[in-house]
């Protein structure tokens, strides 16, 4: 009886969406970075 009432009140919450929204956002933007850096290094090899 506990756990179907549990089950039937409990929902997942958006906070886990929200995270790994940021940490995509955070990986977008080291790797836009890192490419900007490895043009401005190629770029100051020529």
């Amino acid at each position: 009886m506990k756990k179907a009432v549990v089950f039937k009140f409990s929902q997942p919450s958006n906070v886990l969406y929200r995270a790994s929204r940021f940490n995509s956002t955070y990986i977008n933007i080291l790797l836009l970075s890192f490419f900007s850096s490895l043009i401005v290094h190629f770029y100051t090899l020529k």
